[in-house]
């Protein structure tokens, strides 16, 4: 298994979010908006003062607007095109298996992992392992046993204290999972039941825990720096916080009756 390109794709996609943010395009600017609608085509404007920022609802004549695009075509499947396209694709990830995993990190210490094998999407498997998938992000590329994974986690996160407190307000009662016991720290995983499934069936899994083993402390390490980033960030937001500017909504009628400019003096 390729574990340390991998691994450098994690960090690397930790560590471009900002670079990603600033190669978007800036938002538009609020007071070139403004100048889209001259003072004659605002039939009502609504000020409401919020404190620090007043919204200014304003009601415009109707603009006009391009026709809707035409739909696109049905999928032809006999298409040679369609065809081509279809081809490219599935050489282009013919070396790897898609497996889509729903994981909850309970605690940020134990994960439970369902997933659903290519050759029986009809059977759902489950697994506890005793690692944190926060750690690998949503997208992931992973090896085992000749085998090549791309990873699609989609991830939730539980704080076992925090619901037993919240369920206590509600005069309710936590019910926690039942977290297996594992021998000692090294990644691993185990199947909850009776049925075990096939070693075909845990090569996605064991692919993760296989990163987890050989690069556990590295990925850590890039999630944490991550998450100071963000927490920095957020510090120095609230401390230097951007000026409070007016809020400006304009809206128009559709349907009923057409609305006409009002008329100016000399018109």
């Amino acid at each position: 298994m390729r574990c340390p390109a991998a691994l450098a794709s994690i960090v690397a996609t930790f560590s471009s979010i900002a670079t990603l943010a600033a190669d978007e395009p800036p938002p538009a600017n609020p007071e070139t908006a403004a100048e889209s609608f001259v003072p004659e085509e605002i039939l009502d404007t609504k000020v409401h003062d919020l404190g620090e920022r007043r919204l200014i609802l304003q009601e415009v004549i109707p603009p006009p607007l391009p026709a809707p695009p035409p739909a696109p075509a049905p999928f032809d499947p006999s298409d040679p095109a369609a065809q081509q396209r279809l081809a490219a694709f599935q050489a282009r990830y013919a070396d790897s298996e898609l497996i889509a995993f729903s994981a909850t990190v309970y605690d940020h210490a134990h994960t439970l992992l369902r997933w659903w094998p290519q050759d029986r999407p009809a059977e759902a498997c489950t697994a506890w392992v005793n690692v944190d998938l926060n750690h690998l992000g949503g997208h992931i590329v992973v090896e085992h046993g000749g085998r090549r994974f791309r990873l699609n986690l989609g991830l939730g996160n539980e704080d076992t204290a925090k619901a037993a407190a919240a369920w206590a307000r509600r005069g309710g009662s936590y019910q926690p999972p039942a977290i297996p016991e594992f021998t000692g720290t090294a990644p691993a995983a185990i199947v909850p039941g009776e049925t075990v499934p096939p070693p075909t069936t845990m090569d996605p899994v064991e692919a993760i825990l296989d990163l987890y083993r050989t690069q556990g402390a590295a990925l850590k390490l890039a999630y944490e720096q991550k998450q100071q980033a963000e927490a920095e960030q957020r510090a120095a937001l609230e401390a230097n916080p951007p000026p409070a500017a007016d809020v400006v909504l304009r809206y128009w009628r559709t349907g009923g009756k057409a609305v006409e400019a009002p008329k100016t003096d000399g018109n």
